[in-house]
């Protein structure tokens, strides 16, 4: 199910895969050492259960040259200060991950807010780097079978 902890984890898993069998993809990927804290709000009854309940999902990953050193999945992902903070409503990330949206339209007209904290001084250094990496990943995420859920009743709305 999407964002369940077992879809964030799977998800994780193949984008390992897919750097390593890929140098571009890892170069790419390489320079990045932050925190990040994806907030998702609104998200689908059915998935509030790995949440606390609430209608807001936390996923804090922290990224060493690359690589996940740990992700972190729940109502309070992390008391670790975060680098950078990506907000985006349930439905905004559902078509990102569809490929309906891009991240670079979607950040511009507003509908992802990336802040970083004050004290993250790298952030004009990766943002663009960072535009390019968002399509490389979703588009390898796209590989992990991926269920929805209808905002009103929590059943699957479709498999991709």
């Amino acid at each position: 199910m999407f964002l369940s902890p077992q879809w964030i984890n799977a998800v994780a898993e193949q984008i390992e895969t897919a750097k390593r069998a890929d140098e571009y993809f890892m170069n790419l990927v390489a320079e990045f050492s932050l925190r990040v804290l994806y907030v998702i709000e609104g998200i689908p009854r059915g998935l509030r259960r790995f949440y606390g309940g609430r209608a807001q999902a936390q996923i804090f990953v922290n990224l060493h040259r690359g690589r996940a050193r740990r992700i972190q999945i729940g109502p309070a992902a992390s008391a670790e200060p975060a680098d950078v903070r990506v907000t985006v409503q349930y439905e905004i990330a559902r078509q990102l991950f569809l490929g309906e949206l891009s991240p670079a339209v979607s950040i511009i007209n507003g509908k992802v807010k990336a802040e970083p904290s004050a004290e993250f001084r790298r952030w004009p250094l990766i943002v663009a780097r960072g535009l390019v990496t968002a399509n490389r990943i979703l588009k390898t995420a796209r590989k992990v079978p991926t269920a929805f859920e209808t905002q009103s009743n929590g059943a699957a709305l479709r498999d991709r």
